[in-house]
């Protein structure tokens, strides 16, 4: 009888292999259901011999002409007899005499078209019939054991009609007192080796002539495990468990059992030692007697396949009663063996996990009585707080909440968490350690309860989150702090200002001090960034050298910080703190090989009830400090409403200064430069004037600054000097100048030379003919380039003038540098000029200076004849002012160009 699995080293049962096997075997072999009648398979040898396709009919007339009569009625009688799955090995009466038959059908069969078939390469041998039917449903077996639905009964046995569940049964106490053994072997978890071993001695005991052999299915249900046998040569059972490897013969019992545990049914073989298509076999199961076997599933509670017991006999009978209930007695705790043995081991295995997982896990992980002491704790557990072991830490601490939690009110703040939600997630605390340090851990918690609800334990895990925790404190620091300085920055700043003003009326006053350092652009221009960043540190620790308690000190970028004054007694607390602050300036800095003055600029405001944002108060001290820097009058200034409403003009004005340069609401007016002797025109200075259509007329000192801020004074510069060299080319038959005021902001375009030649060209005029003024202070700002530009300037040929020379920051050392030709002396000098000996000094001086550089003087500001006639004494010769003429508007301008002025208005 041919295998339907041959086993390898691995012991794999492939599926389907059974059939594959089957169809090499040269033997004609074919599957016959019983109960329909028909021939559900057929191997190669068996559709060559009798040319039969699948799911023919065996009642139909031509296919039973096919078959011998004899073998016919043997299997329909061995199917009658044993109702149940069988694998049927029968021999033909006279195999020569009913298979020629066979031929000679197939011999016709072949010239119908079917084609020639070689008889020489199908062997007369036997026949291999499979029967399967449907089994009635049986109850349970003994024990009480509720078993699978759909049991099947095995070997064809029936269940006495006296073996119920719990009555009386043929067992005799010797039988009870096995069972209870077993039992206890399965309770004691024995090896189930030893267990199976034990059922199959009882049973071959018990049944005369019956040996058996357990073959086992691994956990996949694809590889066999191992076999257990009693009686039966070793030899047999190495061939039964394929232990001779890829080339080992096949054998009766993995045949059965491969079946069998395919399909989950039992299987019948009769006739082993004929099985001429296993020679091999045949002398072994002659020798020991196994005449047929029966295969029976052992399947587990849930139904699915354990393996097969495999049991040899010499006899198809039925078993007597007795014989039939010791049997499914066995069969059923050999379940319950196998069951148990399997679900011991799964436990095995995840308590295994379970203990890996809980010893070697990077998180702590701990179980601790409601009052606070520990139970269970793992290796991790007792690294984080510090210990050696967790042994040492569940005898050490014994007091959660008072030993562990550097918040003594911690402990009691998670038990309540946990009495109202029953678990606690990402608890974060600080704890102490075995060396006294301290860290921050995170803690995940549950109670657990019986099924009263009882509280037991709680249990969860512990993370170290210090690293995490020093992180995010960097972080929120560096969110809320300067990077140079370490103080606070803005948003730090504004954070503490809102406490501040939500503060309930009638509370201690606050006050908010804004600070700008004066000429810092200078030292960070000339020596370098890193002097300027060492000068902001300093001068951040010499502010907080003059606060005391609680005072917050804050960088707001720049060159600018901030204080709160919180609390102070009065506006007398922060003027006191402001010139403290000044004074502390008046020393120089010290920086490297540096030594720097600088002055500081203070704008304060008070907390008020109608603040009600902290920019509203950072607003306000910012207006009071750019109203000190301009005033320079002390240092400091205190905010004022009336500041807020400048400010807002100075906004409106700014937008009327956009609106009125789109308008054409600007014009020039020109006023004479003349000789101060003779009175003969020199030129004239063309001044910018605004007429608003609501304000009226406006002053340059007004908008001037504003346009420089915003950088509307490249539009307004540029049409000044573009309208001044048009008004020049009117003028061309005399010989006159015009004088322009020109910009800083203006100068330092990078085309300004050639959008300046562009308009002498349009215009066509001389550049002689232009003279651009600047402001002493433009010559000494530091700014990269200014000398250059006003190289070019001069090498075009226009003049140079500085204007309100002697009121400025200038080096008379440093004049000479720059090609300037004429200087113009301010008008503070001249006033008085008649009667101040000081200023008659610092006039003669500047004269002198200008006349060893070759340049020329014009003196500003000239409104009497004795101031004339003063300056005509020092040398002087050239002026402007009321005296000879206020300045002119255009049309009159031409007639003084014309040479037809009036008489000086104040000459006597």
């Amino acid at each position: 009888m041919p295998s339907v699995m041959r086993m390898n080293e691995s012991h794999c049962v492939e599926p389907n292999l059974e059939l594959a096997c089957l169809e090499q075997v040269r033997s004609p072999l074919l599957l016959f259901d019983a109960v329909q009648g028909r021939v559900f398979w057929a191997n190669r040898a068996a559709r060559l011999l009798w040319q039969i396709p699948l799911q023919a009919n065996l009642h139909r007339p031509r296919w039973q002409a096919c078959f011998p009569l004899t073998l016919w009625r043997q299997v329909y009688h061995q199917a009658q007899c044993h109702p149940v799955t069988a694998a049927l090995r029968l021999m033909a009466d006279d195999p020569a005499s009913t298979l020629q038959c066979s031929y000679s059908c197939l011999e016709r069969e072949a010239i119908a078209g079917i084609g020639p078939v070689n008889q020489d390469s199908v062997p007369i041998a036997p026949l291999l019939i499979e029967v399967q039917q449907h089994i009635p449903h049986i109850p349970p077996r003994t024990l009480g054991l509720e078993r699978a639905k759909n049991r099947q009964q095995p070997m064809g046995l029936e269940t006495a009609p006296h073996c119920t569940l719990h009555g009386t049964t043929p067992h005799t106490d010797q039988h009870f007192r096995r069972y209870q053994h077993i039992l206890e072997m399965i309770a004691a978890a024995q090896p189930r080796q030893k267990i199976l071993e034990q059922l199959l001695l009882m049973v071959e005991q018990q049944v005369a002539g019956v040996r058996g052999v357990i073959m086992l299915l691994d956990g996949s249900q694809c590889h066999w495990d191992e076999g257990v046998v009693v009686s039966l040569p070793t030899d047999y059972v190495a061939i039964a468990r394929g232990g001779m490897g890829d080339r080992a013969p096949l054998s009766h019992s993995s045949l059965l059992a491969s079946i069998t545990a395919r399909h989950n049914q039992p299987i019948l073989a009769l006739n082993l030692p004929d099985t001429e298509a296993l020679p091999d076999e045949q002398q072994l199961a002659r020798h020991c007697g196994l005449h047929h076997g029966w295969g029976i599933p052992l399947r587990s509670s849930q139904g699915y396949s354990l393996g097969a017991w495999v049991s040899y006999g010499d006899s198809t009978e039925a078993l007597t009663a007795a014989q039939g209930v010791i049997t499914n007695w066995a069969l059923c705790l050999a379940e319950i063996a196998l069951d148990h043995a399997r679900s011991h081991q799964a436990v095995q295995r995840a308590e295994a996990k379970y203990h890996s997982i809980f010893e070697n896990i990077g998180i702590g992980i701990f179980q601790t009585t409601p009052d606070g002491q520990y139970l269970h704790a793992n290796p991790a557990l007792a690294a984080i707080y510090g210990y050696n072991s967790p042994a040492e830490l569940i005898r050490v601490l014994t007091n959660i909440g008072d030993q562990l939690y550097v918040d003594p009110h911690r402990r009691q703040q998670f038990t309540e968490l946990l009495h109202a939600n029953g678990r606690v997630s990402n608890f974060e605390s600080q704890v102490h350690c075995r060396d006294g340090g301290v860290i921050w851990i995170s803690e995940n918690t549950r109670a657990v309860r019986d099924s009263a609800g009882t509280l037991l334990y709680y249990e969860g895990t512990v993370e170290d989150i210090t690293a995490r925790r020093i992180a995010e404190e960097k972080l929120f620091h560096s969110a809320l702090h300067d990077m140079l300085t370490g103080l606070p920055n803005r948003a730090c700043l504004l954070n503490r200002l809102q406490r501040a003003i939500a503060r309930p009326p009638g509370d201690t006053q606050y006050a908010l001090l804004f600070l700008d350092l004066d000429r810092f652009k200078v030292v960070n221009d000339s020596l370098g960034h890193l002097i300027g960043d060492e000068l902001l540190k300093a001068a951040a620790q010499r502010i907080q050298s003059q606060l005391q308690g609680q005072h917050t000190v804050a960088r707001l970028g720049g060159d600018e910080f901030a204080i709160i004054l919180d609390p102070i007694a009065g506006i007398e607390t922060a003027i006191a703190i402001a010139q403290g602050i000044l004074t502390e300036f008046e020393r120089p800095f010290q920086i490297r090989q540096y030594e720097i003055f600088t002055a500081v600029s203070i704008g304060i405001a008070i907390g008020q009830a109608s603040y009600q944002q902290p920019e509203d108060i950072l607003r306000d001290a910012d207006l009071a400090m750019y109203q000190a820097k301009r005033q320079g009058v002390e240092g400091y200034q205190v905010f004022i409403p009336q500041m807020q409403t400048h400010n807002w003009q100075r906004l409106q004005l700014e937008n009327d200064l956009r609106k009125g340069l789109e308008r054409r609401e600007f014009h020039l007016v020109y006023q004479p430069i003349v000789d101060v002797k003779t009175h003969h025109l020199y030129g004239f200075e063309a001044l910018l004037r605004w007429q608003h259509p609501q304000r009226g007329l406006i002053s340059p000192t007004d908008f001037i600054p504003i346009a420089e801020e915003t950088g509307l004074i490249h539009a307004l510069g540029w049409w000044v000097i573009e309208q001044a060299c048009q008004q020049l080319h009117q003028w061309r038959e005399r010989d006159l100048f015009v004088n322009v005021n020109l910009s800083l902001v203006q100068l330092q375009e990078a085309k300004f030379v050639d959008k300046l030649t562009a308009i002498c060209e349009q215009t066509q005029i001389q550049p002689q003919q232009l003279k651009l003024e600047i402001t002493e202070s433009c010559l000494l700002t530091g700014t990269y380039g200014v000398g250059d530009r006003l190289k070019q300037i001069k090498a075009l040929g226009c003049g140079l003038c500085i204007d309100d020379f002697g009121t400025g920051y200038s080096s008379l050392s440093r004049l000479h540098e720059f090609p300037v030709d004429t200087l113009k002396i301010d008008r503070a000098f001249v006033q008085e000029i008649d009667s101040d000996r000081l200023k008659i000094a610092l006039v003669k001086t500047i004269i002198t200076l200008a006349d060893s550089l070759g340049m020329q003087v014009v003196a500003e500001g000239i409104e009497t004849q004795a101031q004339c006639r003063q300056l005509q004494q020092l040398g002087c010769t050239h002026g402007q002012g009321y005296y000879f003429s206020p300045a002119l508007d255009r049309e009159t301008a031409t007639i003084w160009a014309k040479g037809q002025f009036p008489p000086l208005a104040n000459a006597s």
